[in-house]
């Protein structure tokens, strides 16, 4: 399964205030890496692979710093490419998400 976009924000935003200092969230997801649509939806079994960029945008609308990516390597071609992403919540950003979980 997948979450769909104001779920991950929200999500993430949780995860957020949970974590202690200095604590960090990992994600390691299959990935689109070129620019040719934000995601691809396969209706066989419901998943969603997201671009690139539009994981950035929506860490970014979450209130997360990437703070590390990077692609797995020794994957094998015929399946999207997986991506790794460490986390961390912005500062000036988890006190308004703290307030509004709600809004986007």
């Amino acid at each position: 399964g997948h979450l769909h976009d104001l779920d991950f924000i929200q999500f993430f935003r949780r995860c957020g205030r949970g974590l202690k200092d200095n604590g960090v969230i990992v994600l390691k997801d299959n990935c689109i890496m070129v620019e040719t649509h934000a995601f691809n939806l396969d209706l066989n079994d419901n998943s969603v692979c997201r671009n690139i960029i539009y994981f950035r945008l929506l860490f970014e609308l979450a209130g997360m710093e990437i703070v590390r990516e990077q692609l797995q390597t020794d994957f094998p071609e015929e399946l999207y490419p997986v991506m790794m992403f460490v986390l961390r919540p912005l500062p000036a950003r988890i006190t308004a998400a703290s307030a509004a979980d709600t809004s986007v």
